[in-house]
């Protein structure tokens, strides 16, 4: 599964048209930082030119 990062700036995701174009490098970061914590392998991979891959494996 993959996430587009021109996806994540378009209208219709929910987000406001003032948003900044780093929202979802941020999410993906914190939510990084809390798996990790949790002690939770690495599955979401940045792919670049893409956008983001959540691996099962």
């Amino acid at each position: 599964m993959a996430w587009p990062l021109a996806a994540s700036c378009c209208r219709p995701s929910g987000l406001p048209t003032g948003a900044k174009h780093n929202v979802l490098n941020t999410c993906i970061y914190s939510l990084r930082r809390k798996l990790q914590f949790h002690g939770a392998p690495h599955r979401i991979h940045t792919v670049r030119g893409v956008g983001f891959s959540a691996r099962t494996r």
